[in-house]
């Protein structure tokens, strides 16, 4: 875990011997790729063996942790926070692979033949201009991801959201940024049907669908992702952070830290500060 309060950052590392990374959680949307050496990825329960040209799309809801398998170990890893995301990618089915968990989802994808010249490339491209400051910066980072999140939609396609969900995909998709944009006000399913012109009943059935999570779970994942930002980055009190994560009451909140996450919002600062 890197301490960074950026909105996007990129970095290359090689790793050569004894490398164990403990579960951990960062508040960016998280794209990894392999270009040498294999490990052993455990993203939310889930259990991959990753290799050169994989790539790997992890949300910021999801700890991960990694045991290297075969050295080197060479890989890419670029953080993206929310907002810039959304700046950068106007079409929301190609945002899906960050934002939605469906069944069938799979975290690890490997590229094959030509194919892993190109998204590598890509990669390189995106290292190299987050990393200096050319001229029109920003202009070329945002034709690169969407360049790159194109290329991987054509490839992997059913690890996006289906094309048969229409219109309704980007309601969701737009569901979901609100909830994140609001994650620290009164949020309610009734509250988001209404706003979105939706049966509250048939919006409850259809997130769960396209996303994964339940509307509840979301909401509370959410205001969980950013009141472990702030109990790493910041000195604030916990009963701060309950406030302003959006729970109502602290016991609440320590309560619902614990039954996500395993330990208390305390003992996760202590934690994860002595780690990193």
């Amino acid at each position: 875990m890197h301490n960074i309060k950026k909105s996007i950052a990129a970095f290359y590392n090689e790793t050569y011997e004894g490398f164990k990374m403990e579960e951990h959680f960062h508040n960016f949307f998280e794209i990894i790729y392999i270009v040498d050496g294999s490990a052993l990825f455990n993203i939310n329960g889930k259990e991959y063996r990753a290799c050169d040209n994989n790539i790997i799309f992890i949300n910021n809801f999801e700890s991960h942790n990694v045991k290297l398998i075969k050295y080197p170990y060479k890989r890419y890893y670029i953080l993206i926070d929310s907002d810039y995301l959304y700046s950068s990618i106007k079409d929301m089915r190609l945002v899906s692979i960050l934002k939605c968990r469906t069944q069938n989802f799979r975290h690890v994808l490997c590229i094959s033949g030509q194919n892993s010249a190109e998204i590598y490339g890509m990669i390189k491209k995106l290292y190299e201009e987050i990393n200096n400051e050319y001229d029109l910066k920003d202009i070329a980072l945002k034709s690169y991801f969407s360049l790159l999140f194109t290329f991987i939609y054509r490839e992997f396609k059913p690890y996006f959201m289906p094309d048969s969900y229409g219109s309704l995909s980007n309601e969701i998709l737009k569901i979901q940024k609100y909830i994140e944009d609001h994650y620290n006000e009164d949020i309610t399913l009734g509250k988001a049907a209404g706003l979105f012109y939706m049966d509250r009943y048939y919006l409850s059935h259809i997130f769960k669908k396209v996303t994964g999570y339940t509307f509840r779970e979301y909401v509370i994942r959410q205001r969980l992702s950013k009141a472990k930002d702030m109990l790493y980055y910041t000195d604030e009190t916990i009963t701060d952070i309950c406030t302003d994560s959006g729970f109502n009451n602290v016991n609440n909140f320590i309560r619902t830290f614990k039954n996500y996450e395993g330990i208390t919002p305390h003992r996760y600062r202590k934690k994860y500060r002595k780690l990193y």
